[in-house]
């Protein structure tokens, strides 16, 4: 119906005598330019397709802004950081069932999971060491912090560095935490970071109280709109992170393991194993991949994806 009703408004403008835009004439037209139904992954408005030209530029001027600094400082001192949302409960969207049934109803393990998430704050490097030791996460609680049973019993790993907010998100007072003991306690020398336009990021005043002196830092955000693009944890890493993640959920679940996947401790110890598995030699190039995506490096790799290469189909 799109094509029929362009190619009848451009007729206006034309004047083809008895032309209508017959289904024949749309059918034989999509086939001769391999025009097909695709599904719809975004709706838009005039104004997004009007700024794209601008929204492009403003990703080559971010990536032309860091390809110089990695020429004059090496790879090893660049960092992306970034925050994904997860679940306590990794669900399908979708199941099967008998054709016609209106009313599709999934069973889970407890009703409060599907609704809670926590935040996991990842940061990678294309340099030789690619993730810092420990991974952030913020649970979520009700009370914004750990009871003190909670502190004392809960499951605890060298890898991870877990925290609390009321949300399960983070807030500019964990962020200042995660400067202060996950970046700046691991980095040497000079540090940049690439991060988001995340409003809490731009407070980069109260970052600096806690960098040490002797510590060259800059950060360069990338623009609102591109980070799809141009943000090496959102092109590539998280998704395959996140596949890995689920896999393992799945395989609990498949095989009635007596553990309860939305529960704190099963949480924190999935997410210990598979960042300590990501950070195999074996897997160093997906991030290399991830930064030449996004045109920070010129290099192309040929990446072992570590949920496929762990769950071989054969």
């Amino acid at each position: 119906m799109d094509i029929r009703r362009w190619a009848v408004t451009a007729n206006r403008t034309i004047g083809l005598v008895g032309f209508t835009a017959f289904p024949d004439w749309v059918g034989k037209l999509r086939r001769y330019y391999g025009i097909v139904d695709r599904k719809i992954i975004k709706f838009v408005t005039d104004k997004y397709i009007q700024e794209a030209p601008q929204v492009t530029k403003t990703a080559e001027e971010c990536v032309a802004l860091v390809r110089p600094r990695i020429s004059d400082y090496g790879l090893d001192c660049m960092w992306n950081t970034d925050q994904s949302g997860f679940d306590y409960k990794m669900r399908p969207g979708r199941t099967l069932h008998l054709a016609g049934a209106k009313h599709v109803l999934a069973i889970c393990q407890l009703e409060n999971s599907m609704t809670r998430s926590y935040t996991v704050m990842m940061t990678i490097s294309p340099g030789t060491r690619k993730f810092l030791p420990q991974l952030w996460i913020t649970l979520q609680e009700d009370k914004g912090v750990f009871g003190p049973i909670v502190a004392r019993t809960m499951f605890k790993a060298d890898n991870l560095y877990v925290t609390a907010s009321a949300s399960g998100k983070m807030t500019k007072k964990l962020y200042l935490e995660w400067c202060e003991k996950i970046l700046f306690s691991h980095v040497e020398d000079h540090c940049i970071l690439l991060a988001d336009s995340w409003r809490t990021y731009s407070d980069q005043e109260a970052v600096l109280e806690f960098k040490p002196e002797e510590l060259e830092y800059e950060m360069i955000t990338i623009p609102p709109k591109v980070t799809g693009d141009i943000q090496p944890l959102d092109r590539l890493f998280f998704r395959i992170y996140k596949d890995f993640f689920r896999k393992i959920s799945s395989f609990i679940i498949l095989h009635s393991l007596p553990l309860q996947v939305h529960h704190r401790d099963v949480i924190l110890k999935m997410h210990s194993l598979v960042y300590q598995q990501f950070q195999s030699p074996r897997f160093g190039d997906l991030v290399n991949q991830a930064w030449h995506l996004c045109g920070y490096t010129d290099e192309s790799f040929d990446y072992v994806n570590p949920t496929e290469f762990s769950s071989p189909r054969s």
